[in-house]
């Protein structure tokens, strides 16, 4: 909780100010005229499964083989090394981000990260004192030894919070698995023609604020990328992850923080966050935080599986697309 009240300390004195010239709404970079949605570029995995040889596409290029797992490690496996935010519509659109038609590009995660003065870049790089502030590994089960990319089928790819380790193995933080020992943040996936592209999932993650940790979730996400397989694990490259943070998921912070700020002996700095202290949390967050994150842009479906475009009232989500890059490392299981 005191994260959250971080956050919207933050938050409040962003409204009431602005954010380094950034008013709520104002693409953080200019667009093109007439630039006002984003639309996916990217192509689905072509479909080089079947049995007849007239199917394959015959300049579908595969991976090199799997190798073989280090002692007691998975395989194959991968660490985020790098990673991205689109800052305009038009931006967005060049990274290739498979949002919804009509979504403002996922500017709203790039504000939020602006007004906590965070690149997220550094969070997947050794800091100063060569530590990796967040560890996020990735791992293609299924994907047996000596099989390369177009003779896999029925693969998951599962993600977990890792912990350091000797040069490029890494351990699994146990965090990352449920009570019953499966991956909490996993997506069936395929890999052809040296490209990967999961089903949609949910993704819990938190973003470092100081000393604590801030819990957002996607609804409806999903990663792709260009796969390549050496000695070591895989490696991706214009990696993407895109999903949609639910109205919900905003209240429940606001909610969250008038209620520990209206307790007795309240934290210090809800004395800042008195904008965002009065009122019902869900007005507050619409007419408030909102905008200043560029809105809600899609509509989540009941399942929240997948996502589409909307206008007004019908919007219940704010889209999300992040840039990344993984470079295979070796990880030590549970």
């Amino acid at each position: 909780m005191l994260a959250n009240i971080k956050l919207i300390v933050l938050l409040a004195a962003t409204l009431s100010i602005g954010c380094a010239g950034v008013e709520p709404g104002e693409s953080i970079e200019p667009s093109e005229p007439g630039d006002s949605t984003v639309r996916p570029e990217r192509d689905a995995v072509p479909d080089i499964k079947g049995d007849s040889p007239s199917l394959v596409d015959p300049n579908c290029l595969d991976t090199a083989p799997a190798p073989a797992p280090m002692i007691n490690g998975l395989g194959p496996t991968a660490r985020i090394t790098s990673m991205q935010l689109p800052t305009s519509i038009r931006a967005a659109t060049e990274m290739g981000c498979p949002l919804v038609a009509g979504s403002k590009g996922g500017q709203g995660l790039t504000a939020l990260m602006r007004v906590m003065a965070i690149d997220v870049d550094t969070l997947v790089n050794p800091d100063a004192d060569g530590v990796i502030p967040s560890i996020i590994l990735g791992h293609l089960a299924g994907w047996d030894v000596g099989q390369s990319g177009n003779q896999t089928s029925n693969l998951d790819l599962r993600m977990y919070t890792g912990t350091g380790g000797a040069g490029d193995t890494f351990g699994i933080d146990p965090a990352s698995m449920n009570p019953n020992g499966q991956t909490r943040v996993h997506f069936p996936a395929t890999v052809g023609c040296q490209a990967l592209e999961t089903e949609t999932a949910r993704i819990d993650f938190a973003v470092p604020v100081e000393d604590a940790e801030v819990p957002l979730t996607l609804e409806a996400a999903q990663v792709s990328g260009k796969i390549s397989v050496d000695e070591t694990g895989f490696n991706l490259t214009e990696g993407r992850i895109v999903g949609y943070v639910p109205i919900e998921a905003i209240v429940s912070i606001v909610s969250g923080i008038q209620a520990a700020c209206g307790a007795p002996n309240a934290p210090m700095a809800c004395d800042n966050a008195e904008i965002l202290l009065s009122g019902d949390a869900e007005e507050i967050t619409r007419t408030l935080v909102l905008p200043f994150l560029f809105g809600l842009d899609a509509q989540l479906s009941p399942d929240l599986r997948s996502a589409s475009s909307c206008h007004g009232d019908a919007c219940n989500a704010m889209s999300v697309c992040i840039a990344f890059e993984a470079n295979s490392v070796n990880v030590e299981q549970l």
